[in-house]
């Protein structure tokens, strides 16, 4: 089941409030291309829905240039975030505007084909990729 919706957020370059727009059943290429967009500041983060878009997305990613914090919602209804347990705690700030945002090490992709592959899995399939260490948000 590809993804029903993918949320774009930008942010202008003058720091002015984020505009958004959603595209219908993106193709995979505009959902890549979304991905490679992602700067940390002006395009900081991108939203996938199953289906119609809600206040929680069922495949987020945040960041970008190298560093990348990805959430997916299970089929329990849980929502799960990427996790390397070997990196360390030291926050890494992947959202550089507004009100911006840092998470520890351990919560931060720093491979690029690491996020592709899951999103691209995401997007063909609606569920989380096995081969990519997630752990439970509490």
């Amino acid at each position: 089941m590809p993804a029903g919706i993918l949320q774009v957020v930008h942010y202008p370059a003058a720091n002015g409030p984020p505009s958004s727009w959603d595209v219908g059943f993106p193709t995979w290429d505009e959902v890549e291309q979304s991905i490679l967009r992602l700067d940390r500041h002006h395009y900081p983060y991108i939203w996938l829905f199953r289906t119609a878009a809600g206040d929680e997305p069922d495949f987020s990613i945040l960041g970008g240039d190298g560093a990348y914090v990805m959430y997916v919602l299970n089929d329990d209804g849980d929502t799960l975030k990427f996790h390397d347990s070997s990196r360390g705690d030291e926050l890494v700030s992947v959202w550089t505007s507004d009100q911006g945002a840092a998470f520890p090490a351990s919560d931060v992709c720093t491979n690029l084909n690491t996020v592709l592959t899951a999103a691209k899995h995401f997007y063909e399939t609606g569920g989380a990729l096995d081969a990519v260490a997630w752990r439970p948000v509490v």
